[in-house]
């Protein structure tokens, strides 16, 4: 590594050859989360103080062990600044302006490509998520006085295995839209395993809190088709929606229809070993026979408050709990019916209706 400055007297002029980023991040902090080498050149000018820069990175760390690869430039003056970021990578390739000149701080970014398989760096998100497609796109807007955004993003060849159901997901080719600080969904469709669509309409509000509305609607579109040896989850269950879902961190309201539609049949594999819970700290059955007749529920505190609205109807469906794989003991249960889910207390639903149920 080598840092040199040099000055004629109207210029300081810093070289920057092959620092290494752990000898520079030491001085903040002991953990070497990232690693790779720094390169460039800084010029100030002392008359006008000016100052502009050029270089190159080169990084990686334990959890994104391919390097990446950055190029900067810029220059800042007393009336202006802009500087430009290119950065490249296996997963991804993007780049970047941030521009003021005379006026609000502004930026334009151009992804060209971001692999989704990169997710699986994420941390918290399920290591067993097989996900895969491309996201490309572009959006410009203002970073002063709260962030807004136009643009769009394009979606391509999106498929993704949620690893509890098991059942493929897919958009072949959509778009998302931005304009301010909203996402916007216009008729976004996501497709099951046999080609049936949910359609995703509405906006996503980011700032300065997170909020939207969003409705869903299908025919039939399947939430579970997997019939995979050794899932969790098996069986088959289509739905038909009308849902629309508002709100935001603070609570939501969920409202409409949903039915599932006939034929429908979900088995779940019960771990080889699990603890009973004391029923009386769950829910509470009381004789039906007496006027005491009650089910109640114990009081807790809701992170997020719930409204209800939903209009829920069970089509023939059979419901099957597999104890133990190997000798076959089960529970089973055929259900039908009707129900109506209202806003109730503590955001737990308020349920009219009936579900007969037969073993």
């Amino acid at each position: 590594s080598k840092v040199e400055a040099v000055t004629d007297g109207q210029q300081v002029r810093l070289h920057i050859d092959s620092l290494e980023l752990k000898s520079l991040l030491a001085y903040v902090t002991d953990e070497e989360w990232i690693r790779g080498q720094l390169n460039g050149e800084v010029v100030w000018d002392t008359p006008q103080m000016d100052l502009a820069w050029e270089g190159s990175m080169v990084a990686s760390n334990k959890q994104v062990p391919d390097q990446a690869h950055v190029h900067f430039k810029g220059s800042k003056g007393k009336e202006k600044l802009e500087t430009e970021l290119e950065f490249s990578h296996k997963d991804a390739s993007a780049s970047g302006t941030i521009r003021k000149i005379q006026g609000p701080l502004e930026y334009h970014v151009l992804l060209d490509r971001f692999s989704l398989e990169a997710l699986r760096y994420v941390p918290g998100l399920p290591p067993d998520l097989e996900v895969t497609g491309l996201v490309s796109g572009m959006a410009f807007g203002r970073l002063a006085g709260g962030i807004t955004a136009e643009g769009f993003l394009v979606v391509d060849s999106l498929y993704v295995v949620p690893p509890l159901t098991g059942s493929p997901l897919r958009v072949d080719h959509d778009t998302l839209f931005l304009l301010d600080s909203d996402l916007i969904l216009r008729n976004f469709m996501v497709r099951d395993a046999r080609d049936d669509s949910l359609s995703l309409s509405g906006k996503v509000q980011f700032h300065p809190e997170l909020e939207g509305k969003v409705q869903l609607r299908s025919d039939q579109f399947a939430l579970l088709r997997n019939q995979e040896a050794g899932s969790r989850l098996q069986g088959n269950l289509a739905t038909q929606a009308d849902l629309e879902i508002e709100g935001g961190s603070s609570g939501l309201r969920i409202s409409g229809t949903l039915q599932t539609l006939p034929g429908a049949n979900v088995t779940y594999v019960s771990e080889k070993s699990f603890h009973m819970v004391d029923a009386s700290q769950i829910v509470t059955f009381m004789d039906l026979e007496t006027e005491q007749a009650r089910t109640s529920l114990p009081a807790r505190e809701s992170r997020l408050d719930m409204e209800w609205d939903l209009d829920l109807k069970v089509n023939q469906t059979s419901v099957e709990v597999l104890l133990d794989e190997i000798s076959q003991e089960y529970i089973r249960i055929n259900s039908q019916g009707s129900i109506q889910m209202k806003s109730g207390v503590n955001s737990y639903p308020m349920v009219y209706g009936s579900i007969t149920s037969s073993e």
